[in-house]
């Protein structure tokens, strides 16, 4: 037997495991990238997890010290005996619950539509009186001396906005003021 072109001879009877070859690379190529893809994709889940669960207890902290501020100022400051202290520490205490309530609502909407948007409930907000809200609270809640000044400059009476993520956004920042200023704090909004 004389094979005329013995390259051709070989390469046609190691064609099927050439290509079975370049087969499962391309296929352990895929697999990898495709691992590498999920990893990534868990990592973000992760941070994200991990960025809600801050938030949500920056977020449940702050009516609850808030409420046990007010009720400790009613407990050891005979505030019982002022009727104006009183009733502005029951306010205040009345206001985190429904933030409180509020907050776990739409936690708990989240929850439950999964992956849709979370739908902002516009509304027109006295700016004024939700900053002057946040402010007492803040003051009340504050474990060292506090001063806040606050003037509307730009004399916007109402915005429209979500409520309780803009107030949210508010109690944040001061919180976050108060939090790492130093011993005396100015804050002027």
């Amino acid at each position: 037997a004389v094979i005329k072109n013995p390259q051709k001879a070989i390469f046609k009877e190691m064609l099927i495991t050439l290509l079975m070859s370049v087969l499962l690379v391309a296929l352990t190529v895929f697999c990898f990238w495709y691992i590498f893809k999920t990893i990534v994709q868990q990592k973000k889940l992760s941070e994200l997890k991990d960025d809600f669960i801050n938030n949500m207890t920056h977020e449940l902290k702050t009516p609850i010290a808030t409420m046990t501020v007010a009720i400790e100022g009613l407990q050891k400051y005979n505030a019982l005996k002022d009727p104006d202290k009183t009733q502005r520490y029951l306010q205040t205490s009345r206001n985190e619950l429904t933030r409180l309530n509020d907050i776990v609502s739409r936690v708990l909407n989240v929850a439950a539509f999964g992956n849709d948007e979370v739908k902002l409930v516009k509304e027109s907000i006295d700016v004024d009186e939700l900053i002057n809200d946040v402010i007492e609270v803040e003051k009340l809640k504050a474990n060292k001396p506090v001063t806040i000044y606050y003037e509307n400059k730009s004399d916007i009476k109402t915005i429209n906005a979500d409520k309780l993520h803009f107030r949210n956004v508010l109690v944040n920042l001061v919180d976050n003021a108060i939090k790492y200023s130093n011993e005396q704090v100015l804050i002027i909004i």
